[in-house]
């Protein structure tokens, strides 16, 4: 057998082909001699045959316990910042308080040491907002959040923190409820107003732990409540899991819900750093552009919809516990499997799909299996129903190091099942 050897595979009855060896040159990489075609195809010999056709470990901190008076007693955790260590007590009063300018900062903001702030746009660094009116509560909130790997300013009244917050949308804002100015409440309906802030997490902090109060935040927009007193790492775990949260619906497509093609990647890149075996199937529709020209936007968000719940119900069934699918951009989506899962997932969501989307179509152009549209030219043109072309990889031939390779090989073989008409899918078998 040679080394390159592909498969064709379709639900459809199957017999093998044979090609001759000088026609190899004219065949994608992927679809070899002794590749499986559709016994209904049988005669198209000589080229590709589709299938059916539908008509920080961090240290832990010690001694961070808020009162909510919001004294600070017995601040000894060095884990924060090493300037502090041994100082015993520190009172709330003039004397003792930090300054909230300073001169080599007169705005009153601070950032993480040695952080240029001018690259906090597009940063990769979180940006935390402290809006606290105590200086040294806030002092405090800073060195540990800052001591995490948080880039930190900090605003000492609710006017203060929206006009920061207006000046450079922060990812987090950590506001106190009882403020001057604006109190925690206001500034967060406030935030929520602008369209320059309102994405931004609002996690508000208050010594009235009961439920009327936390009710009041919410209705305004807050997105969490810690109560005093309180422990940073309860603070650092609350930010870490809004961020977390929030980078998940970020990266989500808002039409399906389904993941991006930023978890796809850390899905994958989880995966190969584990060695873990896994099928890829790419899928793609075929004529949507003409569908979407003829029946519109909307209708064509339904047909996405439909396709992102048939391979989404589809994996869960057949494609194993763990299986991932994801909508990457467009009418492209990806499925991850068990290994020796990707036959069953491929022809169950292209069986599905073919009994679905005549449904989206006008009664005539079900009926006569087309639709009609004008070209540029204005000359009438006629598509196919759309179909769906799935082209797989695997881990049984062969190992991948980074999963770029996966999706050059999985667009290779979709590519292959584009060419000819009805849905499909192919599957690589090369060894290598």
């Amino acid at each position: 057998m040679p080394a390159w050897f592909g498969t064709c595979l379709s639900a459809a009855p199957v017999v093998p082909l044979t090609f001759a060896p000088g026609e190899a040159a004219l065949r994608p990489p992927g679809c070899m001699p002794g590749r499986r075609v559709s016994a209904a195809n049988r005669s198209n010999a000589g080229r590709t045959v589709r299938g059916s056709s539908p008509g920080s470990g961090r240290r832990r901190a010690r001694g961070s316990r808020l009162a909510p008076e919001q004294s600070l007693t017995q601040l000894d955790f060095d884990p924060i910042t090493a300037d502090v260590q041994g100082v015993t007590t520190i009172s709330e009063t003039p004397s003792a308080a930090p300054t909230a300018q300073s001169p080599a900062n007169p705005s009153g903001s601070r950032s993480a040491p040695g952080a240029d702030a001018s690259d906090a746009i597009g940063r990769d660094v979180a940006e935390i907002l402290v809006v606290d009116d105590p200086p040294t509560v806030a002092r405090l909130l800073e060195m540990g959040l800052t001591k995490a790997g948080f880039r930190v300013r900090v605003a000492h009244d609710g006017g203060q923190g929206l006009e920061m917050a207006r000046e450079r949308c922060p990812d987090v804002v950590l506001a106190d409820v009882m403020m001057p100015v604006l109190d925690g409440v206001q500034l967060t309906r406030r935030l929520r107003e602008d369209p320059r802030t309102a994405g931004a997490t609002i996690i508000l902090v208050t010594a009235k732990g009961h439920l009327a109060a936390k009710l009041e935040g919410f209705e305004a927009g807050a997105d969490d409540y810690i109560v005093k007193p309180f422990d940073l790492e309860e603070v650092l775990a609350r930010i870490n899991g809004a961020l977390r949260r929030t980078k998940m619906l970020r990266a989500q497509s808002p039409l399906t819900g389904l993941p991006g093609s930023i978890q796809f990647q850390e899905e994958m890149e989880l995966r190969l750093r584990r060695q873990a075996d896994f099928a890829l199937l790419y899928c793609d529709l075929d004529n949507f552009k003409a569908y979407n020209d003829k029946y519109g936007f909307l209708r064509g968000d339904r047909v996405i919809q439909m396709t992102a719940r048939a391979l989404q119900e589809t994996a869960m069934q057949v494609g194993g516990a763990d299986a991932f699918v994801g909508h990457i951009g467009g009418d492209d989506f990806v499925v991850v499997a068990e290994l020796g899962r990707e036959q069953a997932v491929a022809e169950s969501v292209i069986a599905r799909f073919d009994a679905e989307i005549l449904s989206v179509y006008d009664d005539i152009d079900r009926e006569r299996g087309y639709i009609e549209t004008l070209s540029r030219r204005g000359e009438p043109q006629r598509f196919p129903i759309v179909a769906m072309s799935i082209g797989v990889v695997t881990t049984a031939r062969r190992t991948f190091s980074h999963y770029a390779e996966t999706v050059v090989v999985a667009t290779e073989m979709k590519a292959l099942m584009k060419k000819t008409a009805g849905s499909s899918w192919a599957a690589d078998l090369r060894a290598g």
